[in-house]
This record gives C-alpha cells, sequence and structure tokens, in this order.
C-alpha cells in the first residue's frame, strides 16, 4: 500500500567546515552548496519483510543501518516500511542520496504510525541517521529547505541548524561525472582537520559576498587544497575546457569526494557535453530552488513514482 510520495532535491556541497560534536543534534556543518533538479522522486509504501526495504532506479540497496539509526531515534519497533527511489544520483555518489532516502523514510515511519508528519522531525531523525553512520552532515537541512544556492550558517537538523539560500540570477547547468570512488566515511575520517582548516577559509571568503560566482571560487580553491581535486586532473580540465573558459561559458568546476562538478551556462550546454565526453558518463543536473515536499496517498493509486 502506498502512504506517500516525496520529492526532494540533491545537494552538491562545494566547501564545507565539520562540525563533529558527541551529540548528534550538535552536529553538523558550516558550508555552501547547490540543491539540484531533477529532484529525488520517492514513493513510499508498507511492505512484507521478504521484500526489499529499499529500493533506488530499481536496484535493491542494503540501507539498514540508516533505517535502524532512524527508527531508534523515533522510538519505533520494526519497519514495516519501504522506498522506491528513482534519481539522477546514485547512493554514494556526492549528490546527497542518502539523506534523501533518510528523509523518505522517517517520513514513512510517521506516517505508518499515524502521527503528525513534521517535516522538521522527520528531517531531525534523518539527520541523526546521516551523523551516527557518517554518510553527511550537511545535505538532510538543504534538502528540506531547498534554496538553490545554499549556505549552512548553524550546524545541526532542521530546526536546530539554520540556513540562507541566496538566489541565483544566472541560467546555469550543472554538468557532473564520477572520477574516483572515495567513499564520505573516509573523506571525513581521513580528511577532518584539513577540511575543517580549509572550509573555514572557504566559508568566511564565500559570506563576505554570496554569490555563484564567490561558491565556485572558493569550492576550486577548498577541493583544490583538501586534495579532492588532484594537479594533473586540474591540468587537464584547465587544458580540455580552455576555450569555452575564456568565452565565459565554463564558469567554474570543482570537486565533490570524487564527484566532478563543471558548472556552465546553460546556452553552451552541448559544446561542454561534446569536451567531456571521453570522461565517462555525464549528467546534467539543474539549480533548483524547492525544497522537499510530501504528498500523501489519497486515492492516487497504488504505482511507484516515474522514473526521472
Amino acid at each position: 500500500m502506498l502512504l506517500a510520495r516525496a520529492q526532494i532535491p540533491l545537494h552538491l556541497s562545494g566547501f564545507w567546515v565539520p562540525i563533529i560534536n558527541q551529540d548528534p543534534l550538535a552536529s553538523g556543518s558550516l558550508g555552501a552548496g547547490l540543491t539540484l533538479y531533477p529532484p529525488a522522486l520517492l514513493s513510499i509504501y508498507v511492505h512484507g519483510q521478504d521484500i526489499c526495504s529499499t529500493m533506488v532506479n530499481g536496484k535493491c540497496l542494503d540501507f539498514s543501518n540508516h533505517l535502524r539509526s532512524i527508527e531508534r531515534f523515533l522510538g519505533v519497533r520494526g519497519r514495516g516500511v519501504g522506498i522506491k527511489c528513482y534519481s539522477r544520483g546514485e547512493l554514494g555518489e556526492g549528490l546527497g542520496l542518502s539523506a534523501a532516502l533518510s528523509i523518505a523514510y522517517a517520513v514513512g515511519l510517521l506516517v505508518k504510525s499515524g502521527a503528525s508528519v513534521s517535516l522538521n522531525k522527520a528531517g531531525t531523525a534523518a539527520h541523526y541517521a546521516e551523523v551516527v553512520n557518517m554518510t553527511g552532515l550537511g545535505d538532510v537541512i538543504a534538502e528540506i529547505k531547498g534554496g538553490g544556492l545554499v549556505a549552512r550558517v548553524s550546524p545541526g537538523p532542521p530546526g536546530v541548524g539554520d540556513i540562507d539560500s541566496f538566489p541565483i540570477r544566472e541560467r546555469v547547468r550543472v554538468a557532473v561525472t564520477s572520477v574516483g570512488s572515495l567513499t564520505t566515511p573516509k573523506m571525513l575520517v581521513e580528511g577532518l582537520h584539513k577540511q575543517f582548516m580549509e572550509g573555514f577559509k572557504a566559508y568566511e571568503n564565500f559570506m563576505l559576498n554570496p554569490s555563484l560566482e564567490s561558491f565556485l571560487i572558493n569550492a576550486y580553491t577548498f577541493s583544490r587544497r583538501t586534495g579532492m581535486l588532484s594537479s594533473s586532473l586540474d591540468e587537464a580540465l584547465k587544458d580540455k575546457l580552455k576555450g569555452l573558459i575564456g568565452s565565459g561559458c565554463v564558469l567554474g568546476y570543482f570537486v565533490k569526494k570524487s564527484l566532478l562538478a563543471i558548472i556552465h551556462d546553460a546556452s553552451c550546454e552541448e559544446e561542454v557535453l561534446s569536451e567531456l565526453k571521453d570522461l565517462g558518463t555525464i549528467k546534467l543536473l539543474t539549480p533548483y530552488h524547492a525544497g522537499t515536499w510530501v504528498l500523501y496517498n489519497h486515492g492516487l493509486g497504488t504505482e511507484g513514482t516515474p522514473k526521472v
């Protein structure tokens, strides 16, 4: 039985200041990122214990650690809630999909239990799961609230942390492709001190003049200084994209974890894709101002959410 549907934007963080506290709800990050379209589309339904509880793009995934964390936080025993998700992003890629799945699962547990569904409450449970599993520190609040270009100005989940958003005037696209296989837990554990120091510099610089241009400059610098954007890849990109950078088509690029993001003017999309074709699969996304919304199943049928 379908309980609800959710639409949750993806989130690509450009730089961050990791703040780890003994209390997961006091943990999080300062920083800035982009909320992106198309959003993850999720069907939340009642399922039997013998059925996969988490399906992403038609594949059954083991998301049990997060599910148990959310159940523990909400004080709910026995799951009985399943998620079917269609998204341009994949789990672990760097687009905040684990946060979206966690938000949807928390919503499902609240709906199934008959409790009032508060997005702040669902977001708090999702943030708790992200922190204790070391899969994200700032994606949940950005995806709940949306905003396009989003700054996390106080760490924590929605209702505890705070964000500010800055409307993007430029008509831009975000081309992303994988350039490695770094996991979020490994990234946070091995590079925590460097990310804190460089993230704080980037955050302070950005907040002096919040804009897309400032975001891209500071995201590039952060990814270079933390080693996520290697010197060899940087030089190769500069050579490959020099004409498009010179013409103003490519506005900037950076690497988040192992995901290369190239932000460019929408009018030269085909030229950018042509230059990047030898890098592998390219996904095109767009800055998106809407946050999370949930639609209850009021006679809408029981079919899964259509593919993006």
